[in-house]
Parts: C-alpha cells; sequence; structure tokens
C-alpha cells in the first residue's frame, strides 16, 4: 500500500504577504490609544532625560535656569508625542486615536509633577496643564497628519 504525500507545511515569513488577497484586519481604536500613549511616555522620558542631562549643569544658579528647564522638557513632549504621532499615522491610526494617547501621557505626567507644580498656586496647576495638552495634542495631531501621508509600515 503507497501512501499519497502528505503536502508540506511551510511557516509564515516575517514581512511576506499571505496567500490570500484579503486585507489585514485594522487595529482597534483602543490599541493606537495606548500603543500611542506608551511610546509617548517612553520618548519623552528618553528626551527629557537626555536634554536635561546635558543642559542642567549650565544652567545652575543662573538666572532664568527654571524657565529653560521647563522650556527644555514642553519641546521634549511635542517632539515624543509628534515622533509617537508619525508611528501611530504610518501604521494606520487615526489622528484623533494618536492625540488622545498623547493626552493620556501628558495628563500622567502633570499629575506625577503636581506636587512641586502646586508650590505655584492654583492659576500655575492650571496653567501647566493647559501647556502640556496643547502640546501633546497638536505635537500628536501635526505628526499622525504626517505619518498617515507617509506609505504604511506594512506595505511593501
Amino acid at each position: 500500500m503507497s501512501e499519497e504525500p502528505r503536502p508540506r507545511r511551510h511557516l509564515p515569513v516575517l514581512g511576506q504577504k499571505g496567500s490570500s488577497d484579503e486585507p489585514t484586519p485594522e487595529r482597534p481604536a483602543w490599541q493606537w490609544i495606548v500603543l500611542t500613549s506608551v511610546l509617548t511616555l517612553l520618548a519623552w522620558v528618553a528626551l527629557a532625560g537626555i536634554g536635561n542631562k546635558l543642559v542642567l549643569p549650565a544652567l545652575v544658579g543662573t538666572e532664568g535656569s527654571l524657565a529653560a528647564v521647563v522650556g527644555l522638557n514642553v519641546v521634549a513632549l511635542a517632539t515624543a508625542a509628534f515622533l509617537a504621532g508619525l508611528w501611530g499615522g504610518r501604521g494606520g491610526a487615526e489622528r484623533m486615536h494618536s492625540v488622545v494617547g498623547a493626552l493620556g501621557t501628558a495628563a500622567f505626567g502633570w499629575f506625577l509633577a503636581l506636587p512641586a507644580i502646586q508650590a505655584g498656586g492654583a492659576g500655575v496647576v492650571g496653567i501647566t496643564l493647559v501647556v502640556l495638552v496643547l502640546v501633546a495634542g497638536l505635537g500628536a495631531w501635526l505628526g499622525a497628519g504626517r505619518g498617515r501621508r507617509a506609505p504604511r509600515i506594512d506595505s511593501d
């Protein structure tokens, strides 16, 4: 008795399109929000850490050193939100998903800094929140818009 040979099974290769012409399913909105939020936080911490390490020693004891450090960290947040939005946009996220993720990170950062911010009074607390929300939201919105115009990450 001869048995027919079984067809060979192959493992999928990363980056290779499947044999079917079906499009890959879109990621749910909540996943884009979480991914963008985490990426924004990681990039913000890294950029702020590098910037503070390089700039802070030169500013110690000078006039306006606090404003320079705050400005540096706000620029780091804007850059991080832009990069996260760019990544999300290239991956297929809607602009709003990237913005919501970046806003979550800005709110988280504001909450962590709240004890230090409260020393300046209620006005400083409110202004800080508004600035962080505007900077993170605008950065992610611009980044996602730029990323949506670029080729998708999963395209060949």
